[in-house]
């Protein structure tokens, strides 16, 4: 049995990687150490899907355990790479003409990625916001590293999205949360026009209710308030979006929903 334990499995090219293998053999007591004649001696890191392969030297300690690191070229191939414990006959060269038996212990990738350096976090009421007409938000930029963004410029959307509400089964053939009902005759293949307050809500659909524009204070922290909420007969969602640049001027956002509504019980 072979095993190599990473601190990590995904990798950019540059990045070191730390390797910890453990090797056994299986007896009637348990697990037991390899010997030493024949414990792999060769670490071989392979790229599936092409030949292109590195190769180390390995020592094992007295319990079958070995630690390698290996920082990973710049021009490395990315994917799939594998890490395969051989037993080289010569270990300097050439196979001895017979079989080397090998263990493939553990695998990891290498790709092209890019890592945060900073996070937006935006604190809203948790509960169902019922009948309020103002809703305060709380807003950071942090960086990963520590500290605040301080005095970063931000922009904070509030968008209003009509909110379906989903019953057991008890209310098949139920509409619920369709707004006010309007008294009139509706004679078949025909229907009356929703009012006003429903078709505003259907028509603004995806609308941005509020804008503003922002800038952190010294921590990195801001207070905001959305105002001129709609007193509406339908559940609500807010969609509330915090925009920023990073320090490579990249545009990031980060996003969260509050249930809002004008009331607790619904109509059928």
């Amino acid at each position: 049995m072979a095993r190599t334990t990473l601190d990590r499995s995904l990798f950019r090219a540059g990045d070191t990687v730390h390797m910890k293998h453990i090797l056994g053999v299986q007896d009637l007591r348990g697990f037991s150490r390899v010997p030493a004649d024949q414990s792999p001696n060769l670490l071989s890191i392979r790229h599936l899907g092409s030949e292109e392969k590195y190769e180390f030297p390995v020592q094992w300690d007295v319990i079958g355990v070995a630690e390698n690191t290996w920082t990973i070229p710049k021009g490395a191939k990315l994917g799939h790479h594998q890490i395969v414990l051989v037993r080289k006959s010569n270990p300097q060269g050439g196979n001895g003409g017979g079989v080397e038996p090998e263990w493939i212990s553990g695998e990891f990738r290498v790709e092209e990625f890019r890592v945060p350096v900073m996070r937006g976090i935006i604190q809203a009421p948790t509960a169902p916001q019922i009948g309020v007409t103002e809703l305060p938000v709380d807003l950071a930029v942090q960086y990963l590293a520590g500290g605040g963004a301080g005095h970063l410029p931000v922009i904070l959307r509030a968008q209003l999205r009509p909110k379906s509400v989903v019953f057991p089964a008890d209310f098949e053939g139920f509409v619920f949360a369709n707004g006010q009902v309007k008294e009139a005759i509706v004679r078949s293949g025909r229907s009356v026009a929703a009012d006003d307050e429903a078709s505003t809500l259907t028509a603004g659909k995806g609308a941005v209710h509020q804008r503003l524009e922002l800038r952190l204070d010294a921590a990195g922290t801001a207070r905001a308030t959305i105002t001129e909420l709609p007193q509406a007969a339908v559940p609500l969602d807010f969609l509330l979006e915090l925009e920023y640049s990073d320090p490579k001027g990249e545009v990031q956002t980060v996003a969260t929903t509050v249930r809002y509504g004008r009331r607790l019980s619904l109509r059928g």
